[in-house]
């Protein structure tokens, strides 16, 4: 199984993801593997910029810890 917008299969969604799903959007994308099925978040079976926009969001909804020094 996969998680939605995990475009490079590292098992979790950051940043990377959105580069190279940006990568593949505009056809400079040339390393393997890359996951569509997650990448496809608009499900139109299409990647284009509609879903870098939803993984960016997702990204952006995601809660981030970040650990505070005393």
């Amino acid at each position: 199984l996969f998680t939605d917008g995990d475009a490079d299969f590292s098992s979790s969604v950051n940043v990377l993801d959105v580069q190279a799903l940006l990568l593949f959007t505009f056809k400079e994308f040339n390393v393997n593997p890359f996951n569509f099925t997650a990448a496809n978040l608009y499900t139109d079976e299409i990647i284009n910029v509609q879903d870098v926009v939803r993984l960016v969001n997702l990204l952006l909804a995601q809660e981030v810890s970040i650990p505070i020094e005393s």
